[in-house]
């Protein structure tokens, strides 16, 4: 194999290196190319990340089978090198997992590809024709001046779609590619894509966006920006409530914030608990006051929503309004409780009424108020919101009644040093041993201690007492990592001092990095 030439190729595994193999006489590769080779007696479909290169002297390197131009992430596509392992090593450096395991995941993502939308046949109409409103058109103005500054646009307000809509025809008309994300229909990001000219992001605050597993358990809002910024193409992310770190990028001017005011809350109406229970204003689940909200709605033939503490509650929820209001229709009422509220339409009801909505409040979830708010705030714009509380006077209530966003808590989010001002990872342990885990864990928080010095930018806990979950033990680690330059170097060291866990204790495959754990 004296005369032979080399190429290095990234494999679907969890491998911190890329093996070298020979291409096979009178054939040429490029990065990116697609090519068959063997690893330990199996086969696998690999990517070409180098050509021309030179293995170390004495190394057993085996034939490549066969290369696949046609079957590649495309040769060279943005002229100076490969943007989808481009795109690919830049996750796994920020989500602190393996090239390889990026790859492997883009390969499930491609056989549950879902059916694409069919495309517009020459001669047709455009999608829509609707007239946008002169705050739409004014919407547009603002968001292509950020476009030209380079700026990743934070739009809020109700009737961005059909902003959405006459900007991607646009930039299908300049023969660029459209990547729109919603949170129902999560689009595949990690395949190679294209002349990449926009990247729309709906409901950019929603948590589904973070993907759980496998590794790269990456978030697909922050994904696509990065893949956008290497294409240099346009990014817009899109709600009624933003979160709040694109709220604070927006403050201090990495993003531009393009606000729709169109559209006002309905009436809000809050309603003391306790203070209604003293009086003796109470039936079962329900105030007078609320009843009476309920009853007028029932006389004026709108449909009620009701939120209840739990899934487990609606029976009983439902029967005593049966008992209440034995004359009206079934139809009349909708019950469902918080987590229910992400599959239910909000449109269509006269009033919609939270029986307990301290059960939005978690206090083990920093982001519980945060998301509480948003919540509130999107329900308020349906139709009148009526909200039963034993706590009046919390924040995410004072806020919703003042008109106020997420930015509300940021101060209590800069003196407990909670994102966005720092970053934070979990260490997820699973194992059948209950005693083997808390051991271990221990050992590994002990060892992350020594590797970070006093005042290092790196606090190692608090931990999450350890729990069953289908016949496993998890038990959590949290790091919180300073924010600043040294960021990276910080998320490289826990990553090494992970690995080096594993080795010494023999434990791979049962600790899970999750960086910005949702």
């Amino acid at each position: 194999m004296a005369d032979a030439k080399f190429i290095q190729v990234l494999l679907p595994l969890k491998l911190d290196w890329e093996p070298y193999y020979a291409l096979p006489e009178g054939t040429t590769a490029q990065v990116g190319d697609a090519v068959e080779v063997t690893l330990s007696g199996h086969r696998y479909t690999g990517i070409v990340t180098a050509v021309d290169a030179k293995p170390a002297e004495g190394l057993d390197v085996k034939v490549a089978e066969k290369i696949s131009p046609l079957a590649s992430l495309g040769r060279n596509d943005n002229g100076n090198g490969n943007i989808t392992l481009t795109f690919w090593r830049t996750l796994a450096d920020y989500y602190l997992c393996t090239p390889g395991e990026v790859y492997k995941a883009a390969i499930l993502q491609a056989k549950t590809k879902p059916v694409k939308p069919r495309k517009k046949k020459a001669g047709e109409a455009p999608f829509s024709n609707a007239p946008l409103t002169p705050e739409q058109a004014d919407a547009i103005v603002q968001i292509k001046a950020a476009f030209a500054a380079g700026k990743t646009v934070l739009l809020q307000g109700p009737g961005r779609e059909e902003i959405y809509r006459q900007l991607e025809q646009e930039t299908a008309a300049k023969c660029k590619s459209v990547l729109h994300l919603t949170p129902a229909k999560k689009r595949i990001i990690l395949e190679p894509v294209k002349n990449l000219g926009l990247v729309v992001v709906d409901d950019e605050h929603d948590a589904s966006y973070k993907q759980d597993s496998p590794a790269p358990r990456f978030g697909a809002r922050e994904a696509a920006i990065m893949l956008a910024n290497l294409h240099g193409a346009n990014v817009i992310l899109g709600s009624e409530t933003p979160s709040l770190e694109s709220l604070y990028n927006a403050e201090t001017g990495l993003f531009t914030k393009v606000e729709l005011k169109h559209g006002s809350r309905q009436e809000i109406t809050l309603i003391n608990i306790a203070s209604e229970a003293r009086k003796k204003g109470m039936s079962g689940s329900f105030t007078f006051k609320l009843l009476e909200a309920i009853r007028s709605a029932i006389e004026e033939g709108k449909k009620i929503l009701l939120v209840c503490r739990s899934k487990q509650a609606i029976p009983e929820v439902g029967q005593e309004l049966k008992n209440l209001f034995p004359e009206a229709q079934e139809k009349t009422f909708k019950i469902t409780f918080p987590g229910g509220l992400k599959t239910t339409a909000p449109e269509g009801f006269g009033l919609i009424a939270f029986l307990q909505a301290d059960t939005l409040l978690g206090k083990e979830d920093f982001r519980s108020d945060e998301r509480a708010l948003q919540t509130l705030q999107h329900l308020s714009t349906k139709a009148p919101l009526a909200i039963q509380t034993r706590e009046p006077g919390h924040p995410v209530f004072k806020a919703l009644l003042e008109g106020g966003n997420g930015l509300t808590f940021l101060e209590e989010r800069r003196l407990c040093a909670l994102p966005p001002f720092t970053r934070l990872v979990n260490l997820v342990i699973r194992d059948y041993s209950e005693k083997r885990i808390n051991f271990l864990s221990e050992q590994l928080a002990d060892q992350l201690r020594r590797s970070a010095p006093a005042n290092d930018g790196m606090v190692i806990g608090p931990y999450i007492p350890s729990y069953q979950q289908e016949g496993e033990y998890i038990r959590i680690i949290r790091v919180t990592l300073a924010r600043d330059k040294s960021l990276k170097s910080r998320k490289q060291s826990l990553y090494q001092t992970v690995k080096d866990f594993e080795k010494q204790y023999k434990y791979t495959g049962h600790i899970v990095i999750d960086v910005d754990p949702v």
